[in-house]
């Protein structure tokens, strides 16, 4: 099993115990323990800290992803690596920080109407900031290290345990909801020390300044690419994140706590196409360097094929529980059922494009993807402004959908036609087959009085239709291999 299927596969199963830990966070006790408009304050700051965050970065994620092959070499440190990342986070943060205080009062006036909160906790954001600075930046490196599992385990698990023992705290009444608040804000902060370690255990965290390789020509290659690389990952967290802060001014705090609990239900869909992008971009990386094309190809067929069946069953599952998903959240969350299908439908569209947008992004082309994100992220905000005085969080779902639509169909055919890599064949139309035909017999399970044995009976159904039939067709060699290995394993146990 190579490093991209090992680390892609770690990293998905620590994101899903991170989902898991998030549903009993956000699904099961908050929406029950907390206000609307509480739940809501927690996931406005979430996405205001990382957009702060992101700009705060200035783009070094893409040096860090096209250049370090170039510094790489760990007897001279990579050659003070190190340095300019921690000069960049520090740099960054002031310049953030400078800024969060020019657009506080467009902040505190978006959030005056709808609810107090915002304006009582808002200053929790500058701590989220700075350590989530440090985050993008420690993680970006560590993962071009070929560890994407440490930043994946620490951000997507550990920060959630740890708000989880705070939100329990809460609930047993042990813990006010401002003391609740300093919690969260220590669980968002914390999974920059553990990379951290990482880096300093490896003796990859190197201090000492060595810029031999930063020439003038090199100086203006790593400005132009993190210029472009800045306005792409901006526009990929605005993308993601500018919903809920424009439900938030259009609507109220409350029904951001709405949308971003159903909303949250689709994200589960895109979790391993997160985690193949973590480790994939250092390979990417290598292969654009040495032009190695046929590896290139060969790896965005393989990431589009195996995305879409995850993607496919996840969606599939999603659909087929819908109705206990509305079990378990109190009433007041039903409307937001069609965000819960819409964006869930929204992320299967965008996880089928596969390592599509990394491949732009790490190709000499680069710019290119900075224009399509640039567009997305214009489009997105002009979406939004259009559809939520309609159709209220429906209208930001909807916005998402038909964002995520047009930009992977752009992505797509300039792949096709200017790169010459086009990796879809009838495997792909196959997998979406069988999803309509494993979705169709829980249609007529019906309802079971039992949650548990209701979710439990139609995943089943779900899953083994689904996973058969790819099985029987092999439209993945890397997930049959999979299945055939365990399947072995259990073989052979049963006959001992």
């Amino acid at each position: 099993m190579g490093i991209i299927q090992k680390q892609t596969i770690k990293g998905s199963i620590y994101s899903y115990l991170g989902v898991g830990i998030g549903y009993i966070n956000v699904v099961v006790l908050m929406p029950q323990f907390f206000s609307t408009e509480q739940v809501g304050l927690t996931q406005l700051l979430l996405s205001l800290s990382a957009i702060f965050s992101l700009l705060g970065t200035f783009g070094f994620g893409g040096i860090t992803n096209r250049l370090f092959p170039y510094f790489r070499n760990k007897n001279l440190g990579h050659n003070g690596f190190p340095v300019l990342l921690s000069i960049t986070g520090v740099i960054g943060f002031f310049v953030i920080i400078a800024a969060f205080f020019i657009l506080k009062p467009y902040l505190i006036k978006s959030g005056q109407g709808n609810s107090l909160l915002l304006i009582e906790y808002l200053y929790f954001l500058i701590p989220m900031i700075f350590f989530r600075i440090f985050f993008l930046l420690f993680d970006g490196y560590n993962k071009v290290l070929l560890d994407a599992v440490t930043g994946t385990f620490w951000m997507d698990f550990g920060y959630k345990a740890l708000n989880l023992v705070f939100i329990i705290l809460y609930t047993l009444e042990l813990i006010n909801f401002r003391q609740y608040m300093f919690g969260f804000t220590l669980a968002v902060c914390f999974p920059v020390f553990p990379v951290l370690f990482k880096l300093v255990r490896t003796k990859s965290f190197d201090l000492t300044p060595r810029f031999n390789l930063i020439d003038k020509q090199m100086l203006k290659q790593m400005m132009t690419i993190a210029i472009f690389s800045l306005m792409a990952a901006s526009s990929g967290i605005i993308v993601l994140s500018i919903d809920r802060i424009m439900v938030n001014s259009y609507l109220a705090l409350s029904a951001t706590g709405i949308f971003s609990i159903c909303a949250l239900f689709g994200t589960i869909i895109k979790i391993p196409f997160t985690s193949l992008n973590k480790i994939s971009t250092p390979f990417l990386a290598e292969a654009w360097k040495n032009i190695d094309l046929k590896k290139i190809s060969a790896l965005y067929e393989k990431s589009t094929i195996n995305q879409l069946l995850f993607a496919t069953l996840l969606f599939v599952g999603i659909l087929g529980n819908l109705d206990n998903i509305f079990r378990i959240l109190p009433p007041e969350y039903e409307q937001g059922r069609y965000v819960v299908v819409i964006y869930a439908l929204a992320f299967l569209i965008m996880t089928s494009e596969g390592s599509g947008s990394l491949i732009i992004g790490t190709s000499s082309r680069y710019k290119v993807q900075t224009y399509f994100m640039f567009l997305t992220s214009f489009l997105t905000i002009i979406l939004n402004i259009l559809f939520i005085p309609l159709l209220g969080m429906n209208g930001a779902a909807i916005a998402t959908l038909i964002t995520y639509i047009i930009s992977t169909v752009f992505r797509i055919l300039y792949l096709k036609y200017k790169m010459k890599l086009f990796p879809y064949n009838y495997k792909h139309l196959l997998t979406l087959m069988f999803g309509l035909v494993s979705f169709v017999p829980v249609l007529l399970v019906g309802h079971i009085d039992s949650l548990i044995l209701d979710i439990g009976i139609k995943s089943a159904i779900i899953t083994i239709i689904f996973l058969t039939l790819t099985l029987w067709f092999n439209i993945s060699d890397e997930l049959s291999g999979i299945l055939k290995k365990y399947t072995g394993l259990l073989q052979r146990y049963f006959i001992k």
